[in-house]
């Protein structure tokens, strides 16, 4: 199966960049860090309000204070709970 297009490349997206825009792309690292995802889960905080599958069946609020700490640290984070 080949590779899917970059959405900037679909979008046409770096027409809209100046030269020494252009030239930081190269710089940009898509690396997600699970080992952070890791220490999450072992906190048993994961899964939200979700009563199986491992997860502890947080309530509403619970899960939504929790959420609303991590997301003040990195929302990406916050979303994946």
């Amino acid at each position: 199966m080949g590779q899917l297009p970059r959405i900037n490349f679909y979008y046409q997206f770096a027409n809209l960049f100046t030269p020494e825009e252009q030239a930081l792309r190269p710089k940009e690292k898509a690396v997600f860090p699970f080992q952070i995802v890791l220490k999450l889960g072992a906190l048993n905080i994961v899964g939200g309000t979700i009563k199986a599958y491992g997860c502890i069946g947080l309530s509403v609020t619970t899960n939504a204070l929790i959420t609303a700490e991590i997301a003040s640290v990195d929302a990406s984070y916050s979303s994946g709970l």
